[in-house]
């Protein structure tokens, strides 16, 4: 298989039916690093596309990690409905769905308005959601800023194919380095525009309105990729269209909207045995077994999930890592909050800054990580972070209402493994397939992690829900009855300690301050159970993700001089610049 590899990387041949290949003109082809024009890396061309791509990562994060923090403020502002939930899951979902079809349609016809649009709707989303005044506004607005989002969430792979092999770690790191203050700051920053400015929340929206303008702006004046002509030479537009996988489009696309939302709805909005829930569950799961048998015995010129990809083991064993990262990535952003404000805090700031330990421990782990994955021995290092991820967050299990240090530092260091477990298979993914393959690899990648993000989501969420309700309650109700509180008090306790308010206990009617205490007390005794149920359960995915990364391959023979794609019209810039100096 690994030779089988090498000599399709070579021919730079993409995945297409019979092992046919498609023409790609020289012009759109890399080649060694030193056969690339003079100054190719300080090109203005270049500098600004990083500059888009590093502005476009801005807006994956503000697109959701800012919103997400202040949903409840929204909802109170413009609300109150009860659809509100559905803003972050919107957001989920769109990167789930239109990530493969970025990266596969992006192999085909060329990356350059892919980014650009993707931009726009970034830009049209933020507005819609800065000017909104009720929900379903701002859930239909969140629909183009998810799209958005799967187009940003190629921010780590746009630029891979236009540097050396041997640049890439670095370019990865770098990229995920310029995310840390809105991954690490960004609950902090939401909450601060709510408490410190007249607008309040809106300007999450507004702030990635600006970001997305600027990248629109750059990539239409910088980015210049091969383009579709260089990449299918001799095949015409209409011919190419005709010739896309329409029928797997239309399963993959409607199998995994049902198939999230489902999993999305139960336990939150509806309950596990509701219809509501049943049914796209259901509809999602044949769908996605149709989309399978679809694309294995319907062969397309261009499939949009070729079956071939899943038989490459060392693909698999990446992908495999890397989702269970995100598992625990989306999880923790729920629950760890959570956690916060039942156990340790109620000041909202305090509550932002201790969230961030895990968008910034991730992001300085995804930054680390490709810096030291050009040192070699990748796959060890992955394996490495696997397991320090399981021993980090498995240690929250043993955090309490007093050990909020030791909960800081064990979510900080997890979520730092977390960022390692993401970003190694980000670089090591490419050199797994074709160079022609690149969007649609990376692409089914964030697909996976996205999805099997939301599935840990619902699952753990639905575990904590669970737990909380057989010990909060029952711990309520027998401090109660020795208080002889009345029923109408009795449901209020369970109801604060289920939504973990502290404040609102003393406030009840017949609880005395002394008795606030003891049931402040039950109530963070059942959540730690209920949290300590989470983060062990949580091992049975961590555990995968540890087999999984054996199973990986080095990759170091791969960080050459090669350059995949050359980026266009630095060739004409660098021959003007050189003739003025010989005239000069």
């Amino acid at each position: 298989m690994e030779k089988d590899h090498e000599t399709t990387h070579a021919d730079d041949s993409r995945i297409v039916s019979s092992g046919g290949t498609d023409e790609i003109s020289e012009s759109a082809k890399g080649g060694a690093l030193g056969d690339m024009p003079d100054g190719y890396y300080t090109h203005w061309r270049f500098i600004g596309s990083i500059a888009a791509v590093t502005f476009m990562a801005q807006g994956l994060y503000l697109g959701y990690v800012l919103p997400a923090n202040t949903i409840g403020i929204i909802n109170a502002d413009v609300g109150p409905d009860p659809n509100y939930v559905l803003i972050p899951i919107v957001k989920t979902l769109c990167g789930a769905v239109f990530l493969t079809l970025v990266g596969r349609l992006g192999d085909i016809f060329g990356r350059r308005w892919f980014m650009i649009g993707g931009s726009i709707l970034g830009a049209i989303g933020s507005i819609i959601n800065a000017t909104a005044h009720d929900i379903p506004t701002i859930i239909g607005g969140t629909v183009f800023i998810g799209i958005a989002g799967a187009v940003q969430t190629t921010f780590s792979f746009v630029l891979m194919e236009l540097v050396a092999n041997k640049h890439r770690p670095l370019v990865v790191g770098l990229l995920f380095m310029s995310t840390f203050p809105f991954a690490a700051f960004g609950p902090v920053i939401a909450r601060s525009f709510v408490t410190s400015t007249a607008l309040s929340w809106r300007w999450n929206y507004y702030l990635n309105l600006i970001v997305n303008v600027l990248s629109a702006v750059l990539f239409y004046v910088c980015y210049k990729p091969p383009s579709y002509k260089m990449l299918h030479v001799g095949k015409s537009m209409s011919e190419q269209l005709r010739q896309l996988d329409y029928g797997g489009i239309v399963l993959y696309s409607g199998g995994l909207t049902s198939l999230i939302l489902g999993l999305s709805w139960g336990g939150g909005l509806y309950p596990w045995d509701s219809y509501h829930v049943i049914v796209p569950l259901v509809l999602g799961f044949v769908a996605l077994a149709a989309f399978g048998a679809y694309e294995a015995y319907m062969p397309q010129k261009y499939p949009l999930v070729p079956m071939m990809l899943f038989k490459n083991g060392r693909y698999m064993a990446l992908v495999g890592v890397a989702s269970v990262g995100t598992m625990f990535y989306y999880s923790l952003t729920v629950i760890w909050p959570q956690m916060i404000s039942s156990l340790y805090t109620t000041d909202n700031i305090i509550i932002g800054l201790m969230s961030g330990t895990i968008g910034g421990g991730t992001a300085f782990g995804q930054a680390i990580g490709g810096f030291t994955a050009r040192w070699g021995w990748g796959q060890w290092q992955l394996r490495a972070a696997a397991m320090g991820m399981c021993a980090f967050i498995g240690a929250m299990a043993s955090c309490n209402a007093s050990t909020q240090t030791a909960a800081i530092t064990f979510s900080t260091l997890g979520a730092f493994a977390v960022g390692y477990v993401e970003v190694i298979p980000i670089i090591a993914v490419p050199f797994a397939v074709a160079p022609g393959d690149l969007g649609l690899a990376s692409g089914l990648l964030g697909s996976c992690r996205a999805a099997l993000g939301s599935v840990a989501t619902a699952v753990f969420t639905s575990v904590l829900t669970t737990r909380k309700t057989e010990e909060i309650p029952p711990r309520m109700t027998n401090i109660a009855a020795e208080d002889d509180l009345p029923e109408s008090s009795v449901a209020a306790l369970i109801n604060a300690g289920m939504a973990g308010s502290i404040s609102s206990i003393s406030e009840i009617p017949g609880v005395t301050v002394d008795a606030a205490k003891r049931y402040i007390q039950a109530m963070q005794d059942g959540n730690v159970s209920a949290f300590k149920t989470v983060f062990l359960a949580s091992l049975a995915f961590g555990g995968f993700a540890v087999i999984c990364s054996i199973f990986t391959q080095g990759f170091d023979q791969h960080f050459t001089d090669t350059v995949d794609r050359r980026l266009q019209g630095v060739d004409d810039g660098i021959k003007e610049k050189k003739e003025f100096e010989e005239e000069v």
